[in-house]
């Protein structure tokens, strides 16, 4: 069961303020569209939390991929059953 949950940000920062953390998932329907729609993630959140031109974003996106690679990272040092 997926539950979907969508609150206008304003109402999201009325609520809890503009320090506190949130994520978001987004997908895309076909994978050949993952750049373009990052880009576009990107080019929203820079606007919805005012990231000057020149500016470091102040968030990060991060695609499956990535978390895959981070995990296999970490894990790559661990061993399960006997040595």
């Amino acid at each position: 069961m997926i539950i979907l949950a969508v609150v206008p940000i304003g109402n999201f920062q009325k609520i809890y303020g503009k320090e506190r953390t949130s994520t978001y998932a987004i997908m895309c329907r076909d994978k050949n569209l993952i750049t373009a729609t990052q880009d576009e993630v990107i080019s929203v959140l820079r606007k919805i939390r005012k990231v000057g031109v020149g500016q470091e974003n102040d968030f990060e996106v991060v695609t499956n991929d990535q978390l895959i690679d981070q995990f296999n990272s970490i894990t790559k040092y661990f061993k399960l059953g006997p040595c």
